[in-house]
Parts: C-alpha cells; structure tokens; sequence
C-alpha cells in the first residue's frame, strides 16, 4: 500500500501593492469632495491662523501719549478664556468634518454634520461671551478693552460654519435637531 501526497495548493493571489493615494484611498480625487466641505475645512484653518493674532486690543491715551497693545487667543487672564475655548470649538468642528472625509473608519456618537453644527454653536456663544464679558470699555477714562480684528473676524467665520454644516446636515439626509428641522431645505 501507498501513500500519495496531495497536490500542492495552487499559488495565492499576491497582496495588491501599496496605495499611493494616502489614507483617503489610491487616486483621491479632491474634485469629489463637496465644496461646502472643504469650506468647513478652510474655516477651521482660518480659525485657527487668526487665533494667533489680536483677539484682544487694549488701548490707553494720557496727555496725548496713546499706547496699545494686543494679544493672540491663547493668552488666558480675566475673561479672555472664552475666546479661546471659542477657538477649540470652532477649530474641533472642522477636524470633525475633516475626519468623516479623510478618515471614515472613524465613527463619532453622533451623526458627522449634527456634532460639527453643535461645535460650531457653542463655539459662537462662546465668543459672543467672551467679547462682552472679557472687559468694558471705558474709553471715556482714556483707557478701552475689547476684542481685536480677529476675533470679531473668527465670530463671522463660526457664523459661516454653523450655515454651511446646516447646509451639509440637509444634503445628506442627516436629522436636525429641534426647530433646525423645520428650516426649508437650503443649497443645493
């Protein structure tokens, strides 16, 4: 009696080769991508250059000699805090939006256009706060305090993201929470 051996299994298909597209896939395409998206990328890039000039713009006058002074969003003393917290937020929506493009593999809580819309709300009460909160201005006494072009500039683009996520939230069938659900539909 023999023993045969069996035959040698036929060769395995060999591993496909390395994507040269990067994590988004082998030939990404940018043109793919909605250009309301990438709008919400641009604002959490601008958000995030103007943190770094005035925020906060201090000035003084006294017998005709006027100082002044400003400072970027990552100063924290009195009230000044909020700004920058506004910036997180702001800033975090984007990266929210950024992942579901870049990253799929990545599943938030919460549907990707709802918790960007909320990051990017709280990041607008927050610097509505912290410009109003952070000092008065007494410029009857030659001395003023308040919020410096960048951030009133950050409280326009955070207004602007909570419209485009909206706008994001309606497209792609995502549920708006309450009275958000009864906007007419805006866009395209």
């Amino acid at each position: 009696m023999s023993y045969d051996a069996p035959p040698p299994p036929p060769p395995s298909t060999p591993p496909p080769p390395p994507s040269a597209g990067g994590p988004s896939g082998p030939g990404f395409d940018p043109k793919t991508i909605n250009p309301y998206d990438w709008a919400i990328l641009g604002i959490g890039v601008l958000l995030f250059i103007f943190s770094f000039f005035s925020y906060w713009t201090a000035k003084a006058s006294y017998g005709g000699v006027s100082i002044s002074a400003s400072t970027g969003g990552w100063h924290f003393s009195d009230l000044t805090f909020f700004s920058w917290f506004a910036f997180l937020f702001g800033f975090l929506a984007a990266v929210v939006v950024a992942l579901a493009l870049f990253v799929p593999t990545v599943k938030l809580p919460a549907p990707t256009y709802i918790a960007s819309l909320g990051l990017f709300a709280l990041s607008f009460v927050l610097y509505l706060i912290g410009s109003f909160a952070a000092g008065p201005d007494v410029s009857g006494a030659g001395f003023s305090f308040g919020p410096g072009f960048s951030q009133i500039l950050s409280i326009i683009l955070v207004f602007a993201g909570i419209v485009l996520t909206i706008m994001r939230a309606q497209q792609t069938g995502a549920a708006l929470p309450g009275p958000l659900a009864k906007l007419p539909k805006i866009g395209k």
